[in-house]
C-alpha cells in the first residue's frame, strides 16, 4: 500500500490541539514555547495514563509528575514507582 493512501499523521499548529486525546507527548526541541505551555490543560485533555518524553530536559519534571504525568526525561531518574517494573529494569 502506498504511504500516500494511509493517513497516519495529522499536522496541527496548536500544541493543545495536537495533544488532545493523545496518550503521550515527546518534547524534541528546547524552544521556549514548549517551556511555557499549560501542561495542566494538556493533561486534562489527554487520555490516561498520560506520558511525557522529554528529550531536551526543558520540562519541570516534578511539576509534571504533580499534575499526573508519567515522565521520562533524558538523564533524570524515573518515577520512583517505575524503577521496579521489569519492563524498565
Amino acid at each position: 500500500m502506498s504511504p500516500t493512501t494511509v493517513k497516519q499523521v495529522s499536522v496541527v499548529w496548536d500544541a493543545y490541539e495536537a495533544t488532545k486525546d493523545a496518550h503521550g507527548i515527546c518534547i524534541l526541541t528546547e524552544w521556549d514555547e514548549f517551556k511555557t505551555l499549560d501542561y495542566q490543560r494538556i493533561y486534562d485533555n489527554m487520555q490516561k495514563p498520560a506520558f511525557v518524553f522529554d528529550g531536551r530536559n526543558i520540562a519541570n519534571v516534578d511539576k509534571l509528575r504533580e499534575i499526573g504525568f508519567i515522565v521520562y526525561s533524558i538523564g533524570k531518574p524515573l518515577d520512583p514507582w517505575l524503577k521496579d517494573l521489569p519492563a524498565v529494569a
